[in-house]
């Protein structure tokens, strides 16, 4: 499989980014969230999901937080 990037990209306002993330991991679970930028409740979801997921993740899991 191939190797995933663990650093954050902005997207380019299509949706050609998260198509490649879904083509990419295809046959890998996957953990998607859809969080708010201005929304500070989504922004501490996303620390969560950073410490709790990203840095402890000891199985294959593809991740995306958009």
């Amino acid at each position: 499989m191939k190797e995933l990037s663990r650093s954050l990209a902005k997207l380019d306002g299509s949706l050609s980014q998260l198509e490649a993330f879904f083509a990419d991991t295809a046959g890998t679970p996957r953990f998607i969230a859809l969080l708010s930028p201005t929304c500070p409740g989504c922004i501490n979801g996303a620390d969560a999901v950073r410490e709790a997921i990203l840095e402890e993740q000891d199985t294959e899991l593809a991740v995306a937080i958009i």
